[in-house]
């Protein structure tokens, strides 16, 4: 599988959330949702743990809330993981 740089990719999230410098945070990677918490905020995501990809050219379409939404909803090229 070719690598995937899922930071470009995800649309949905945004990565600003790391940038707080001295921020204690925990990410549970779950079966079903990815939480990440930061000290003092408490949870400041919570996205599906899903990932659509197209089977054609094995690229990342969406990620989280939005490849969740996509359920039902593609076309037998695009495949959830």
């Amino acid at each position: 599988m070719p690598e995937i740089d899922c930071l470009e990719q995800n649309r949905g999230v945004n990565m600003k959330l790391f940038k707080k410098e001295g921020a204690d945070i925990g990410i549970d990677l779950g079966t079903a949702n990815v939480l990440i918490y930061r000290q003092g905020e408490g949870i400041i995501l919570n996205q599906p743990s899903i990932v659509a990809v197209d089977k054609l050219t094995k690229k990342v379409i969406a990620v989280g809330e939005e490849a969740y939404s996509m359920i039902g909803r593609t076309n037998k090229n695009i495949e959830r993981r």
